[in-house]
């Protein structure tokens, strides 16, 4: 099965994609196959390595020692049915079923603090989203006490979120059950609920947001007004690299 799970742009401008058969990396004339069984998510931490998040566990590649490895985070993960990653800095977020998320030191490998979570994401700032299990969009930031609510509006379709994606201001909340919302983070209110069945979203450098649904991929400014749109002429999932 050749799906496309994940396709990432890292530090040197290599090209990772993740399918079902494994890890590819794709140098501009080469591409160099990573044996690995179903890896669903790709993130690069601090150090240049890249982590992959699979159904089997969570994985890193060493990229100075040329060699993949699982890793072994905490006992409370085991018998979880898929991983997520993402990363900012030297922290790893480890989305773990639709259970809990873990946040973890890449260099330590020791989880720093867990959250009871279907799904969750980090921002560049390096603050924590996640969706609770009763429906409630939470931030976390180092030095907190504790995490809070964003908005006081519950999502009640929250246990078909599959990804969250920050995005400058806005946190987009892709759901298995065709519908896509968009969370403003400094008004903390939703300001989009729309049926569409999106995969990835993603902030260029010019600050414009590129949507990638089933459809095709939406391009839309900071203000989430549409610029422009590139149809699907086939019902395929795109992914966006970074």
């Amino acid at each position: 099965d050749d799906t496309v799970n994940d396709v990432l742009s890292d530090s040197r401008g290599f090209i990772w994609v993740a399918t079902y058969k494994g890890l590819d990396r794709y140098d501009g004339y080469h591409i160099k196959h990573i044996s690995l069984n179903d890896p669903r998510s790709l993130c690069e931490d601090a150090h240049g390595n890249i982590w992959a998040g699979t159904s089997e566990g969570i994985y890193r590649y060493d990229t100075l020692q040329d060699r993949i490895e699982q890793i072994e985070i905490s006992a409370e993960i085991h018998g979880v049915q898929f991983f997520r990653v993402c990363a900012v800095d030297d922290q790893i977020l480890v989305q773990c079923g639709k259970e809990f998320c873990a946040q973890v030191d890449s260099r330590t490998l020791k989880v720093i603090k867990m959250f009871p979570a279907v799904s969750s994401t980090v921002s560049e700032t390096g603050s924590i989203y996640y969706m609770s299990s009763d429906g409630y969009v939470m931030e976390f930031i180092d030095g907190m006490p504790a995490a809070q609510i964003v908005c006081d509006k519950k999502i009640d379709e929250c246990s078909n979120l599959f990804k969250m994606c920050c995005a400058g201001r806005y946190l987009f909340l892709c759901m298995d059950a065709n519908l896509f919302y968009v969370v403003d983070l400094v008004a903390k209110e939703i300001v989009w609920r729309r049926e569409l069945r999106v995969y990835d979203v993603l902030m260029r450098r010019n600050s414009q947001v590129w949507i990638a649904s089933l459809e095709g991929v939406y391009i839309v400014d900071a203000d989430l007004n549409e610029i422009d749109w590139y149809p699907s002429g086939y019902k395929s999932r795109f992914s966006l690299p970074e």
